[in-house]
C-alpha cells in the first residue's frame, strides 16, 4: 500500500473537514474524540479543574514542528515512557517522520494570523499492513494553562501533543 492509499479513520476526510472549517471560519471540534472522551483519570494530575485549549490560547506564536536538528521531549502526566522513545526515535527517522506528520507545511499556523488556523490536523499510523488517517481537533487538556500531554522543549511546538492525542483517538 503507498503512502497516498490510506483508510480514513473513523471516515473523516481531513481535507473536506478542513475546507468546511475555512468556509464558515470556526475553528474544528472533533465530534468523534470530544475532549471529555479522553480518560485522563489514570493520570497523576493534582486535584483541580482541567480545561481544555488550543495552542493558540497556550502560547502567542504556535507552531506545529520547528526545522531543528536538535530536539528534546519532555514528558507530561502520562507515567509510560514508551510513547516518548518512540516518538524521539520517529524525529530522528525522516523517512517515517514525513509518513506520520503528514504535509507538515500545510497544518502549519500562519504568523501573520494564528487565530485563522481552522483547529485540525491530521497524522497517519500504520496498522495490520495500511495506513490509517487520523484526523483530530487541536483542543488540548491543561492544568492551570498549561498542556499536560507530551511536549517538545520549545514551548511553542505542538507536534508531540497532538501526534499523541491523535495516537490516543
Amino acid at each position: 500500500m503507498s503512502l497516498t492509499s490510506f483508510v480514513k479513520f473513523r471516515n473523516q476526510d481531513y481535507s473536506t473537514l478542513k475546507k468546511e472549517q475555512l468556509t464558515r471560519g470556526v475553528k474544528f471540534v472533533d465530534d468523534e474524540f470530544p475532549p471529555e472522551s479522553m480518560n485522563l483519570q489514570c493520570l497523576n494530575i493534582p486535584a483541580g479543574p482541567l480545561s481544555y485549549l488550543r495552542p493558540s490560547e497556550i502560547v502567542s506564536d504556535p507552531c506545529f514542528s520547528r526545522n531543528e536538528s536538535y530536539f528534546s521531549l519532555k514528558r507530561g502526566f502520562v507515567k509510560n515512557f514508551n510513547i516518548l522513545l518512540a516518538f524521539t526515535g520517529l524525529k530522528y527517522k525522516a523517512k517515517y517522520w514525513a509518513k506520520v506528520l503528514v504535509d507538515i507545511k500545510s497544518q502549519e499556523w500562519d504568523v501573520q494570523h494564528i487565530n485563522e488556523h481552522p483547529g485540525i490536523f491530521r497524522f497517519r499510523f500504520w496498522q495490520e499492513g495500511m495506513y490509517f488517517e487520523v484526523t483530530i481537533d487541536d483542543l488540548l487538556p491543561c492544568y492551570e494553562g498549561k498542556c499536560i500531554s507530551l511536549s517538545s522543549s520549545s514551548t511553542k511546538e505542538f507536534w508531540p501533543a497532538l501526534l499523541e492525542k491523535a495516537y490516543a483517538k
